[in-house]
């Protein structure tokens, strides 16, 4: 296993896992709906883009890892938040998009990048 691959999943588990937990557990009612709604649109779309680019950088040995940002966001909704309804499984759906799309996107930069390199 790569380091930079151990790196990513501490900081995907703790993005997906502890910072809900700790929403749930420590931020009185109020607040914690507001964090939840912060969380879920633009702190997990940000870290599932990140997936992406970082995949798309080795996509041979990486591709996967999108798909496990997915499931990990289901497993930690469905766990802390109780949320198994419709709602979780059409934000699984939008988070593992953004990372395939951002994957995709980086593998095709980068695939330039070397085109354009050879040509010079």
């Amino acid at each position: 296993m790569e380091k930079h691959i151990l790196a990513w999943a501490i900081i995907t588990v703790m993005v997906l896992l502890l910072l809900p937990w700790l929403v749930t557990s420590f931020i009185p009612a109020d607040s914690g709906m507001a964090a939840m709604i912060l969380l879920l649109l633009i702190v997990n779309p940000l870290c599932a883009a990140a997936t992406g680019i970082f995949s798309g950088q080795s996509i041979k040995s990486r591709w996967s890892l999108p798909v496990i940002f997915a499931l990990l966001f289901s497993c930690g909704a469905w766990f802390l938040l109780q949320m198994y309804a419709a709602a979780l499984f059409a934000y699984t759906g939008i988070y593992l998009a953004v990372g395939i799309a951002a994957m995709l996107l980086t593998a095709q930069i980068n695939r330039l990048k070397i085109a354009k390199d050879s040509l010079e």
